[in-house]
């Protein structure tokens, strides 16, 4: 998204959501200046602030970039605690003290609230299929996943059940002080040796396991209000689990899940990504 401020245009790296990190890139605008073309932002630093008037301050400090040369372009990095709250506000670059107040104009920007944590496996993630025409299983990319394929659970000791729900999103993955539900997270073979090749999904995922430490249960129930066993095994969201590594890349990033055909619409199975065992999603959680 780019919004014109006669001097440069704001651009966003995906949508800006309340208490997540986000990525903000202002680039300067060719104009015309005594003959010649001007496109460049001067040397100095350049505080990014808001407000809820475009008009008068005070601009609440967001955070700041300090440049060496003279820049087509300013990234600013905005940390989660950082993050204006949701509503409307309006972003001014000011360059220089206050007591100056030499800024651009203002410009508006709506930031989201948070959507609740998601539990998704990101593009490229291979589930264990059945293919009918081979009459073998075999790992396709969940992205290439369709309705009515055959998944590979341990329900009944190995039963096949076919796609009923795909969803698909995006995820703006952040880097975060602390371990948290709402970015995603890594596994690799030395953590998981089962792995065919590393896995990433997203921090309210579960991997499937066969026992939890106390330290888990507490933060299991803390999360989830309850604790949740899947074919017999215990549900360990990915963001609790210490073997999980956060994926700290920034970024937007698509992600996707399924569910499977089941009587019971909020029960779900246990099924193989990328060789490691994990839940699927329940058909409630998909519509």
């Amino acid at each position: 998204m780019s919004t014109d401020a006669n001097a440069f245009t704001y651009t966003t790296v995906g949508s800006f959501y309340e208490g997540q990190a986000g990525t903000l890139i202002a680039t300067a605008l060719t104009r015309p200046s005594r003959g010649q073309l001007s496109s460049t932002f001067s040397t100095g630093t350049y505080d990014l602030r808001y407000s809820k008037d475009n008009q008068t301050p005070p601009y609440n400090y967001i955070t700041s970039v300090t440049i060496g040369s003279e820049q087509e372009t300013i990234t600013f990095n905005i940390d989660a605690e950082q993050m204006p709250p949701k509503g409307t506000w309006f972003l001014v670059l000011i360059s220089g003290p206050l007591s100056t107040l030499s800024s651009f104009p203002t410009v508006p920007i709506t930031i989201l609230e948070a959507p609740a944590a998601v539990m998704c496996f990101k593009k490229d993630t291979k589930i264990l299929t059945f293919n009918d025409e081979k009459q073998q299983e075999e790992y396709v990319p969940i992205q290439e996943l369709k309705i009515g394929t055959l998944i590979k659970t341990i329900h009944n000791y190995g039963e096949y059940k076919p796609i009923v729900k795909i969803k698909s999103l995006k995820i703006n993955n952040g880097i975060y002080a602390e371990r948290t539900k709402d970015q995603l997270y890594i596994a690799n073979k030395q953590s998981f040796p089962q792995l065919t090749e590393d896995l990433i999904i997203t921090g309210a995922h579960s991997i499937l396991v066969n026992s939890l430490t106390e330290e888990q249960k507490k933060k299991i129930e803390e999360m989830l209000g309850e604790i949740y066993i899947t074919d017999g095994n215990y549900r360990l969201p990915a963001w609790i689990d210490e073997r999980m590594q956060a994926y700290n890349i920034k970024g937007e990033f698509d992600i996707y899940h399924i569910a499977l055909e089941n009587d019971d619409l909020y029960s779900n199975y246990g099924i193989f990504a990328n060789g490691l065992l994990v839940e699927s999603a329940a058909i409630f959680h998909l519509d």
